[in-house]
């Protein structure tokens, strides 16, 4: 609530509050501190505002006395003896030039040095603690006010140096004054605040005061918020042990510490057990405490935490009046008043920004530092309270998050926190950046010497459960294998900030020789012998060789898998893939294992058969392997067709009337694409209702999510009674797997079926395709027995006629926009063959059930759009190339002639908004007009053929890689 000391902040400087505290409540304590350096069997001495203020004109004094009268606003330096982060503030110092160094010891060793090593340096020894607080001292004449001098800078502070060496943060005296008025804030009704439970009340601070952290509980609390601040020893580590004796000679009501400190205090339950009888409340602040660490707190005390940061300042957070602090002591509620945002980002996590506005600006600190920005994005991510509306808690930052080669990405804070909870690991940290598959980077809790190998792999059984419970809670590519498991030397620990989170940068470097060397051993273990094995003497041993392998890879059990189970259907990713590749090659001695070879062969049946084809040096090459892949694509295509030809047509349907608004079916509206098509739908006043047809059961909820991550300009609100969102399954011939009345709804109102849902995976076999394929089937079966006979759009590949051969010599290559009836025409990959397999069905369709209007729409590349600020999917290929070649520094060499060539202009990529433009077009038109057209098919171009220039300039800064240490890198 506001009180007498955030009112005067509005307009007074910190030293004025600090006189007029003294003068007002002279006896009030500021604080308590121990006599003693070096033990706490003295007590504690108590600190009034009287002696504070007291010690403040002494200060004030002696450096005028000692530097004369100046109005220059130069920066004074403070080092004390025993402070621990000797190394940050030599570091502050000299970034922010310091000329005049302030000590409580002349002859503390880092003071010899500085001034030694720069003569110019001014060193003043400040007088004795006792003789400032307690011998009377003139008063130092101050009038300044706040008006005039906002933007100057009152003190400064480092920052914590999570993302790298701790930076100077200047404070200016509005920052000040903002951060009062935020202590003030009233709640609103049926709410609490946090300034509630940590005010007029006693607070043991085991943060460093020199840390923004530090500043609030140990400068602004106090002073705006009438809190005892009782001080630790100097120098000790902030631990539980440390607390716990600090209340056995004074009292608290609440103490505040690093999440580090909490960490140590949970693992120790008579330690808990001893604290939680001495406080009321334990509030971290600096970090995210792990859920696994907190939630054994907050079964014997109140737990809660204080968000800010350096930039944003203490933010005030609340509490509902009934709050279960047991259970949800890891979620906060930020003030209205500030005006956060929490905009989507990736991976179901929320970015927390701050937009400028004249309502929320005298409660922002961080614009009082970025005075030019409008908006400022933390990197801060939070993830949503399932019950509670507009509760928030931490999930990590930003800059925490790996990207694996592959594209997929994993906030590791939860996977280290399950195995630092092991008793014998002091810290985990996972690594990975840019590779295909993770690792992790081990401190144990005694070490001091370099464990052995032998010690190395008891610890690694030791804490085995823990990692595979923390594999068990992760999706595949990111689980944790035995031989990624590293340890840190004993000259070189897991470094921490001053508020106790990991140094992840400055160690992820420190260690990028030895992370580098894993891999490289990883590889070199996997080397096939040089013998035959007797695993590939009879075709029963490599069918068991595969079995036991894919299981033991995979996780999978054993009775639930045969050898004519297809490994993608039932769950293989492709960090399992390239395991099971390592595993094979060893166990075979077949060094042509390639995870290509799984791809294409992806049961165990077929997979003998290609190794028994390698172990006999069977030619392997695309030449002999195509008859064997058409003869697949064959097989297939007679499949489905039989499929097609068993449909029954409705027995009587009506074309719609020109000009009747149409039904619309489409599948896969939440995917890039659909997204799009879906847009240009609802902007089409020819629709009357869309029916988005979707895997998920959440669909409705995953599109806003989606829509918000790529574009702008994509619409985040759906009317009911414009749009429905059903989960469906495609392959369910009979209903789509929808209930019986809403397909019956379907079918009898349908006029537009666009089908644009796929599976996009360019690694997987045809045989991975037979849902997709069945999807057709079942579409064609709808639009055929639809009451208007739907208009049917598909979304094809220009991939599906990749292969197509021209016979006329001597000209350039052209596809027909017809069904191209050779089986060789489509592209060597499952993806293509199940596109040119899905023209094949529709034209079948068309023909034997006379469809009214079938549109085959073979798309090239998508981009980006082309009318707004969206961004193109990170995931395609051309966003992957190039964020790949720009961290790597280097281009794939088969780039080579595009480099250097004049291919470097022929880019005819497709603007995605554009595509879905032209896509409803067609669609819309056949549907809307009763005029039947039968099959048709377009190959979708862009006509202008250009290359941007953007990305020329960035693809000059890059060089093209060797073959051979690029293939290093991939693998």
């Amino acid at each position: 609530m506001p009180n007498s000391r955030t009112e005067a902040a509005r307009t007074e400087l910190l030293p004025t509050i600090i006189e007029q505290l003294a003068r007002d409540e002279p006896d009030t304590l500021w604080g308590e501190y121990p006599p003693s350096t070096r033990t706490l069997d003295e007590g504690y001495k108590q600190l009034s505002y009287k002696q504070f203020a007291n010690a403040v004109n002494g200060v004030a004094n002696q450096i005028e006395t000692t530097l004369g009268k100046r109005d220059t606003g130069e920066p004074l330096a403070f080092l004390a003896a025993n402070d621990p982060r000797v190394a940050a503030n030599m570091q502050l110092l000299h970034d922010l030039n310091c000329s005049v160094l302030m000590t409580t010891d002349m002859q503390f060793a880092p003071v010899r040095d500085l001034l030694s090593e720069r003569e110019s340096l001014t060193a003043i020894e400040l007088r004795p603690l006792d003789e400032l607080l307690n011998e009377p001292q003139p008063e130092y004449s101050f009038s300044k006010k706040l008006s005039g001098v906002e933007s100057q800078t009152a003190f400064a502070v480092h920052t914590s140096g999570s993302t790298g060496f701790p930076k100077p943060m200047r404070i200016s005296h509005e920052y000040i004054s903002r951060a009062a008025q935020n202590i003030g804030l009233a709640p609103p009704k049926g709410f609490e605040m946090l300034n509630s439970l940590a005010g007029n009340n006693r607070n043991v601070l085991l943060l460093p005061l020199g840390h923004p952290a530090g500043v609030h509980f140990g400068v602004f609390n106090p002073f705006f918020n009438n809190t005892t601040v009782i001080l630790p020893l100097p120098g000790i580590p902030p631990t539980g042990e440390a607390l716990l004796e600090i209340l056995k000679h004074t009292t608290a009501d609440w103490a505040t510490m690093a999440p580090l400190t909490l960490e140590g205090i949970s693992k120790d339950e008579k330690l808990l057990d001893e604290i939680s009888q001495r406080l009321k409340m334990l509030l971290f602040s600096g970090g995210s405490l792990p859920k696994v660490f907190g939630d054994v707190i907050a079964t014997k005390i109140k737990l809660t935490s204080l968000l800010g940061s350096s930039e944003s300042g203490p933010i005030p957070t609340m509490y509902p009046l009934e709050y279960n602090f047991g259970r949800d002591w890891n979620y906060i509620q930020i003030h209205p008043a500030l005006g956060a945002k929490f905009e989507d980002s990736a991976g179901g996590v929320a970015e927390l920004v701050w937009e400028r506005s004249p309502e929320t600006e005298p409660y922002q600190t961080v614009f009082t530092i970025y005075p030019d920005l409008q908006v400022f994005r933390t990197k801060d991510l939070f993830t949503s309270h399932i019950e509670l509306a507009n509760t928030w808690t931490h999930a990590s930052r930003s800059d925490d998050v790996i990207v694996f080669l592959h594209g997929e990405k994993i906030n590791p804070i939860a996977y280290e926190s399950n195995i630092s909870k092991h008793p014998d690991v002091s810290t985990a940290l996972m690594f990975g950046h840019q590779r295909f598959e993770p690792g992790l980077l081990i401190q144990p809790v005694e070490s001091k010497h370099p464990l052995t190998a032998v010690e190395k792999s008891q610890f690694i059984q030791h804490i085995w459960p823990n990692v595979e419970y923390a594999n068990s809670l992760s999706p595949g590519y990111a689980q944790i294998s035995q031989s990624h498991i590293l340890f840190t030397d004993g000259d070189m620990p897991i470094l921490r900030t001053l508020k106790g989170s990991i140094r992840r940068a400055e160690i992820l470097k420190q260690y990028a020789a030895k992370i580098a060397s894993v891999y490289d051993d990883v590889d070199s273990m996997w080397t096939p012998a040089a013998n035959k094995s007797k695993e590939m003497e009879t075709t029963e041993r490599i069918e068991n060789l595969i079995q036991n392998s894919v299981v033991d890879v995979a996780k999978w059990k054993a009775e639930e898998f045969d050898k004519d189970i297809n490994f993608f259907n039932h769950g293989m990713d492709s960090l399992q893939v390239l395991r099971l590749v390592r595993v094979l090659r060893a166990k075979s001695s077949i060094r042509s294992i390639e995870p290509s070879t799984i791809y294409l062969h992806p049961t165990v049946a077929l997979l003998t058969t290609a190794l028994q084809e390698l172990a006999s040096d069977i030619e392997s090459s695309v030449k002999a392997k195509k008859p064997i892949q058409l003869r697949s694509r064959q097989e297939t295509l007679d499949q489905y067709t039989k499929e097609i030809d068993a449909v029954q047509p409705a027995v009587e349907n009506t074309p719609p009337e020109t000009g009747e608004q149409a039904t619309v079916v489409l599948t896969g509206s939440t995917g890039s694409i659909g997204s799009y098509i879906l847009r240009a739908l609802l902007e089409d006043s020819r629709v009357g209702h869309i029916y988005c047809l979707n895997r998920s059961s959440d669909s409705n909820n995953l599109q806003e999510q989606r829509n918000k991550s790529l574009d702008s300009t994509l619409p985040t609100t759906f009317p009911k009674e414009k749009v429905t969102f059903l989960k469906s399954d495609l392959s369910d011939s009979k209903t789509l797997g929808l209930p019986e009345d809403i397909y019956t709804t379907i079918r009898e109102k349908v006029t537009l079926i666009i089908h644009n849902a796929w599976r996009v995976d360019f690694n997987i076999p045809l045989q991975s395709f037979s849902d997709q394929l069945a999807g057709v089937v079942s579409l064609s079966s709808l639009s055929v027995r639809s009451s208007c006979q739907a208009a049917f759009v598909f979304l094809s590949s220009i991939s599906a006629v990749m292969d197509f051969d021209d016979t006329h010599q001597g000209r350039p290559k052209v596809i027909p926009e017809s069904v191209i009836t050779d089986i060789s025409a489509a592209a060597p990959a499952g993806y293509a063959e199940s596109k040119y397999i899905a023209e094949r069905l529709l034209a079948r369709a068309a023909e034997n059930l006379k469809l009214r209007n079938v549109s085959i729409l073979r798309l090239g590349q998508i981009s980006g759009p082309a009318k707004s600020d969206g961004r193109w999917n990170v995931a395609d290929w051309v966003p992957s190339l190039v964020l790949g070649s720009k961290a790597l520094g280097v281009l794939p060499s088969s780039l080579q002639n595009n480099v250097d060539g004049e291919d470097i202009a022929s880019i005819d990529w497709l603007p995605i908004d554009t595509v879905a433009g032209v896509i409803a077009e067609i669609g819309l038109e056949a549907a809307t007009n009763s005029i039947r057209h039968g099959l048709a098919v377009y190959n979708v171009l862009n006509p202008q053929k250009t290359f941007p220039n953007g990305m020329d300039r960035e693809t000059q800064k890059l060089r093209i890689g060797d073959p051979e240490s690029c293939d290093l890198i991939i693998r």
